[in-house]
């Protein structure tokens, strides 16, 4: 916390001569007040005299808690406040007039020279100097920046100039220029140096289950809780005050439904339900000695708890993940440095559990709702990953990294597979870059190098670049040997010498462009669209939404998008397969009745067919930009879904083997 200037009026003489400088109080000095302004501060308190030496990258005064009361120390014991003074308020006079400090003596180095900002500092409560500011220790400071109303000058209390004598005059907003009699200093609100309260704190409820509390140094934190008789999680973020209190409203997360399939496996044993999700207010208070107190008003429950001190090998930290291949749920775990766990899972299953992470990172317990929770933690990738399986159920699985690690995953491919011919039946790609500067990409239209494959691909496709406006970027017809570098470079298939696929790389900006993968020949065929982030690492810029119209058949002519995704995190993705919608936009002879599966290599991982107008995937169209369904009960399809780094496709048919124009998208999600 900065300290800010309060009211007063006072008079300092300051002299400096060569590199140091002698101090004089001989104005009028006025009582120090505690808070109340009234109640005089002890005649033998302590007062410093603080130069700001760090006003440049911190103006102002830091908390002092930790402060060592001599000259010569800083405040907090790390802080550019440089302690240059050190009195009892006897010094001061007690508002007597002509009091003389006896010269104190300034020496000036690089960081505190002339003109640096002096503030006093005092402390009702301590007495004796050498001494050490412990934790909600009272305090008040005050530093003159006024305008002097007679000759419109700034009078702001700064270190004199060297070889000049400077008098320094400070006075109360009411009084104006002049002084006053047995004018009084004092701040306008005492504040208390704070409690330290970094650190990882765990507790239990009366009613039963735990909590745990993240709290890191600019005094952010994160709750987590558990109540088995509510079968309900908490997951609150909050502050925490420089007295220790904290408070946060918010609703617990309940079980109120049985465990949904979160990809095709069968249906899963449910969980027992919980009571109607209720609001709460959290408050708290963590003492000096790490001792925690609070409750949940609203939830009629309390709780109370300690600092967990204790060192091991275990990786403290805070840990949240994503559940795979579903829409939502998540895995947050607070771990202490003792080894201390506690974990929540959020969402779809509404659970937790605590026990100890070992040194190896791993963590392994039965929940409330008698699941078996798996926690795996990965120091040196810095990963987590968790299972949690259900009783009787299928288990679900969670990805993720700590606190303070950055995601570096992306999509770096994109790819769309389709029959292909000339006008009408032209393939053609949209997508989106967004982000500040330029994004690499090298773009493809593939014929011959998957005949090998599909005997009826394309035989010698062409492809063109559009922007937004619709006008020709660049056109290619048969792809120029100079990309061989950077196709090997990216892992793309390999087009053979003199080979008649068509291939673009080129430096895009932000904004929308479409690709037409076409038959320079006249012929048809199935063709393969392909977009690959070109970057070595990724950019501010990059692709976050791809879209394909054509015609889908049956069998090998199916709509179907790829896409691979890198990095160490999962990705969330909203993947459309839609038919019904495009009627009413013009589009003749469209699909029906869409139905969208989801593959990671030959596996099935997720299906939709209709997306049932869900609040969810409402949510992600707004988010990302996606244009609304024609209903919530048309027969479009449509998932949500988080996915870890691999090979994925979409694949999109008709129902029952029917055919018709359908559009396939692919959305980032922020």
């Amino acid at each position: 916390m900065r300290l800010r200037s309060s009211i007063a009026v006072l008079t300092f003489a300051l002299a400096a001569s060569h590199l140091t400088a002698a101090v004089s109080l001989i104005g009028q000095v006025g009582h120090l007040f505690r808070s109340d302004s009234t109640t005089s501060v002890p005649a033998g308190s302590v007062v410093l005299l603080v130069a700001d030496t760090d006003k440049t990258t911190a103006p102002g005064l830091v908390n002092p808690l930790g402060t060592t009361l001599s000259v010569g120390r800083t405040l907090g014991g790390a802080s550019g406040d440089r302690i240059v003074g050190v009195y009892k308020t006897s010094d001061l006079g007690g508002g007597l007039i002509g009091v003389d400090f006896g010269g104190t003596t300034f020496t000036y180095d690089s960081t505190f020279t002339a003109g640096t900002d002096l503030w006093l500092v005092w402390f009702p409560g301590l007495s004796a100097t050498g001494g050490q500011v412990g934790s909600a220790e009272p305090f008040g400071a005050y530093r003159s920046d006024t305008l002097d109303t007679a000759s419109q000058s700034t009078i702001a209390w700064v270190a004199p100039p060297d070889g000049s004598t400077s008098t320094l005059n400070a006075y109360t907003s009411s009084l104006g220029f002049g002084l006053a009699t047995d004018s009084q200093l004092s701040a306008t609100s005492v504040t208390s140096a704070p409690v330290a309260t970094a650190g990882i704190y765990f507790g239990t409820f009366p009613s039963g289950g735990n909590w745990a509390l993240y709290v890191r140094a600019d005094g952010t934190a994160t709750y987590l809780a558990y109540l088995p008789s509510r079968h309900s999680a908490i997951v609150v973020n909050l502050t925490v005050g420089l007295n220790g209190s904290f408070s946060a409203a918010g609703t617990e997360a309940a079980s109120a439904a049985t465990v949904g399939s979160l990809a095709l496996a069968g249906p899963e044993s449910p969980v027992r339900r919980a009571a109607a999700a209720s609001a709460f207010t959290l408050t708290g208070q963590i003492a000096a000695n790490g001792a925690v107190t609070g409750q949940l008003a609203g939830l009629n429950e309390t709780f109370s708890g300690t600092l967990d001190s204790a060192a091991s090998t275990a990786p403290a930290g805070l840990y949240r993940t994503a559940a795979l291949n579903a829409a939502s749920g998540a895995t947050i775990a607070i771990v202490g440095p003792s080894g201390q766990t506690v974990v929540v899972t959020t969402g779809t299953v509404n659970d937790g559990a605590a026990g100890t992470v070992n040194a190896s990172g791993q963590f392994t317990a039965t929940t409330a709702n008698g699941a078996t929770l798996a926690l795996t933690i990965n120091a040196s990738a810095k990963t987590v990953s968790a299972t949690l399986t259900p009783a009787g159920g299928p288990p679900v699985s969670y990805a993720g990294l700590p606190e303070g690690v950055v995601s570096t995953s992306r999509v770096v491919n994109l790819s769309v597979r389709s029959a292909a011919g000339t006008g009408s039946q032209t393939l053609i790609v949209g997508f989106v870059v967004q982000g500040a500067g330029s994004k690499n990409l090298l773009l493809r239209g593939v014929g011959p190098a998957i005949k090998h494959l599909l005997p009826t691909a394309l035989t010698d496709p062409a492809m063109r670049l559009l922007d937004g406006a619709g006008a020709s970027l660049e056109v290619n017809d048969n792809w120029s040997n100079n990309l061989e570098s950077i196709i090997t470079t990216l892992g793309a298939t390999p087009f053979a010498p003199g080979s008649k696929d068509a291939g673009i790389l080129r430096a895009t900006t932000a904004g929308p462009y479409t690709f037409h993968v076409y038959a320079s020949d006249n012929g048809t065929g199935v063709a393969l669209a392909e977009l690959y982030d070109a970057d070595a690492a990724a950019t501010s810029a990059q692709v976050v939404n791809i879209s394909a119209r054509t015609q889908v058949g049956t069998g090998s002519d199916i709509l179907i998008a790829g896409f691979v995704i890198t990095g160490n995190a999962p990705k969330t993705l909203l993947i459309r397969g839609v038919g019904p919608t495009l009627t009413p936009l013009g589009v003749s002879g469209a699909l029906a009745d869409p139905q969208l599966y989801l593959y990671e290599g030959n596996t099935a991982i997720a299906t939709n067919e209709n997306w049932a107008g869900t609040a969810a995937l409402k949510t992600a169209f707004a988010t990302v930009g996606a244009g609304a369904l024609v209903s919530d009960t048309s027969k479009d399809a449509a998932l949500l879904v988080t996915l870890n780094p691999g090979t994925y496709t979409a694949q999109v048919s008709g129902v029952a083997s029917t055919t018709g124009v359908a559009l396939v998208e692919i959305f980032l999600l922020p």
